[in-house]
């Protein structure tokens, strides 16, 4: 999506198969910038009798729910058709903000205006953004724009079946540009990145296709760049991911990409869970949805989104980037229930079910960051439990950490991006849970509290190292309810969070 500035819009009768938005709150009615409703002083009359209806409406609906003190300034997004006096005609959108707007509220209305437009069959659209509190965020309201209007059609035969929509113009008085423009436009990107890693079909991003992404982002980012492969694996004693790589004939890759400021006190360890595609092995998974375990990859995938924006933020703090590739398959060379291997860290480990096979691949990933990079904070993020989507639904993600200080870090920046995560616990009764018979622990504790057992395990391979572990599987695909989250595919979940906390960062 192509999404331009100017400083004045051109005659209506110039705009060809392109929509207009206009912008109204309750207070000052409706906005036009003067040489605009000079132009065209029919579009003016038009709008403004357009809002007194909507405000007697909305008014009448106010008292009938008993909430008519008045102070209703968000009055929705509404569709307008206006014929000019030349007979031509235009469709637009009049869309209700609040005098008082904040950040987010500017994002959520840029990505509410994005879906909107989206449904509409027009090629272009002009936004004129209002003076004052909006036109001064333009930058958030452009983010919201870019994320809500993402839409993968890859694999569309039919290209008629994409939404038309190809330009959005923004119109503004003084030029809608801000100092933050140019990061926002990577951000965007670096989020869609992220989801279009995990929509691509598993037959075409295979562990192979990951690593040959994350050797083209650190290249194009002045990253360095290293990867682990399966003869690593062996060489020093990864047993864990070794043992759920073995089973596909597709080979599996540590990749690393480490950013490293000129002057850095701190380290930070992202590790992300990238496996490609799960069946969840001989613990198989139902056949219902399997087809979605292509999205088991997307805390790899926002990492890699994370990296893409790393040479634009030039965070204070040195950044080492962990994507565990794999697929978990069924062969004869597969791993099995009742097996016993031994991580990085020398802890043996009993395999109850072979679809808790993230928390394996998590394990030497983890172990071998802490002994290798020694950080002074690390963050994994995982599709790792379905425990967690039931205990939390499709809109937070569960965070779980031995560090108040960093969970702090992560709560701050989560709250203003919008993202929404949920702390859960983690204390030694989980422990318990994962004792094996056998061997110092199973990848698996009894069905209660799946998602705390887990992250419980993976505590096991962070040292005494601050450490969060963010659990995505609720919110990195299909997370509906979140107005700047396409409604179907990869989310991109994390991009933004960590970005954020990154440009603040403060150890």
């Amino acid at each position: 999506m192509k999404i331009s500035e100017v400083k004045s819009l051109p005659r209506l009768s110039d705009l060809d198969d392109s929509n207009l938005v206009v912008f109204y709150n309750k207070s000052d009615g409706v906005y036009l910038t003067a040489d605009i409703a000079k132009k065209e002083p029919g579009l003016a009359k038009y709008l403004e009798n357009f809002f007194k209806k909507i405000t007697k409406r909305q008014e009448k609906q106010d008292k009938q729910d008993k909430q008519g003190d008045g102070k209703n300034n968000s009055l929705g997004i509404h569709d307008f058709f206006y014929v000019g006096s030349s007979g031509d005609s235009y469709q637009g959108l009049l869309a209700g903000y609040k005098k008082e707007i904040d950040n987010l509220d500017v994002l959520r209305l840029g990505a509410k205006i994005a879906k909107r437009m989206l449904k509409q069959d027009l090629t272009k659209s002009h936004i004129i953004l209002p003076v004052g509190e909006l036109g001064n965020k333009s930058e958030h309201f452009f983010e919201g724009l870019g994320l809500a209007s993402y839409h993968f059609s890859h694999y569309y035969s039919d290209k008629n079946r994409a939404p038309k929509l190809k330009e959005i113009v923004l119109v503004s008085k003084g030029g809608a540009s801000s100092a933050e423009m140019p990061m926002k436009r990577v951000l965007v990107d670096s989020v869609n990145i992220a989801r279009d890693c995990g929509n691509i079909a598993g037959n075409d991003f295979t562990p192979s296709h990951f690593k040959k992404r994350c050797a083209q982002l650190s290249l194009a980012g002045g990253l360095k760049f290293s990867v682990l492969d399966e003869k690593d694996f062996k060489k020093l004693g990864m047993g864990c991911f070794q043992a759920v790589a073995k089973g596909s004939a597709e080979p599996a890759f540590l990749n690393i990409m480490e950013y490293k400021p000129t002057k850095f006190k701190e380290t930070l360890l992202l590790v992300g869970k990238g496996l490609t595609f799960d069946t969840g092995g001989y613990s198989l998974k139902p056949a219902g949805s399997m087809e979605e375990m292509k999205f088991d990859m997307c805390g790899g995938a926002t990492v890699v989104g994370v990296m893409n924006l790393i040479a634009t933020l030039k965070p204070k703090v040195r950044v080492v980037a962990m994507v565990a590739t794999a697929e978990n398959m069924i062969s004869d060379k597969a791993y099995k229930p009742g097996d016993i291997f031994t991580a990085y860290n020398k802890k043996t480990i009993e395999v109850i079910n072979t679809d808790a096979e993230g928390r394996l691949v998590l394990a030497d990933s983890l172990a071998y960051g802490v002994d290798k990079y020694k950080p002074t904070a690390i963050i994994d993020l995982a599709t790792l439990t379905g425990a967690c989507v039931v205990a939390l639904g499709k809109g937070h993600t569960g965070l779980f950490s031995n560090s108040k200080k960093l969970t702090k870090l992560v709560q701050v920046a989560a709250k203003e991006v919008g993202e929404h995560v949920w702390p859960l616990p983690i204390d030694d009764a989980f422990q318990e849970e994962i004792k094996s018979d056998y061997a110092d622990l199973k990848n698996v504790g009894s069905r209660w509290g799946g998602a705390s057992t887990a992250a419980k395990f993976l505590e096991n391979f962070v040292d005494k190292t601050p450490w969060v572990h963010l659990d995505i599987a609720g919110t990195a695909w299909d997370s509906k309810n979140v107005d700047f989250y396409p409604s179907k595919g990869a989310t991109g979940v994390g991009v933004r969070l960590l970005c954020q906390m990154l440009k603040d960062w403060q150890w």
